[in-house]
């Protein structure tokens, strides 16, 4: 909350609650079809790792937000 502000908190959690619930629906099915295709999970753990590396660098380069300056009435 002290990086985006109050106001945009819960807009965010619902984004990444959104997102996380199908991730935590779709990774399991993904390593699934790559066992029955490969024989292993070593192709999706590999895949899967990689886009949680690929999301940590987007939050390292996120900035914060500019405040919209405030004008008097």
């Amino acid at each position: 909350a002290s990086y985006f502000g109050r106001k945009a908190y819960a807009t965010i959690t619902g984004y990444t609650t959104f997102f996380g619930a199908i991730s935590n629906v779709a990774y399991p099915i993904f390593a699934g079809w790559c066992y029955d295709v490969y024989k292993s999970y070593t192709f999706a753990f590999t895949v899967i790792t990689g886009i949680q590396v690929l999301a940590m660098v987007f939050m390292y380069f996120a900035t914060k937000p500019i405040p919209p300056s405030v004008q008097p009435v």
